[in-house]
């Protein structure tokens, strides 16, 4: 009885080695075919020149410049008009997030092209 098993787990073992060979031998015949390479041009990009760095003052744009900016559409730029026209102002740089449709990431992209300061702290602190 073990000389059986022995010959049965002598020819598996043969066989798998046999399986394994053939197939290595297959995968190396494979010939895929050449592809083509196509060059593709693509249109240069037409940017529309943005204001500098720090230049505008939040309180003087008109719906031209506001449109020029990164992000900014018609849309936002009526709303931040309107924002203004409703009596309010920018007391810190974040509160540009307050006009419909600046969020997070047109915040990000506009703070570098207006001028907004943070309020001074005073000189002498009592703290310390």
């Amino acid at each position: 009885m073990k000389k059986e098993k022995a010959l049965l787990l002598f020819i598996a073992v043969a066989c798998f080695c046999l399986l394994a060979v053939m197939a290595a031998d297959a995968l190396l015949h494979i010939r895929f075919p050449k592809t083509e390479q196509i060059a593709v041009s693509a249109p240069a990009p037409v940017f529309t020149p943005a204001p500098s760095w720090g230049e505008l003052d939040p309180y003087a744009l008109d719906m031209d410049t506001l449109d020029a900016l990164p992000g900014i559409g018609p849309a936002t730029a009526q709303a931040y008009l309107d924002y203004l026209d409703q009596g309010y102002r920018f007391h810190f740089p974040e509160d540009l997030k307050n006009v419909k449709g600046i969020g997070d990431k047109k915040y990000r992209d506009l703070l570098p092209f207006l001028r907004l300061t943070l309020p001074q702290a005073p000189e002498t602190d009592p703290l310390f």
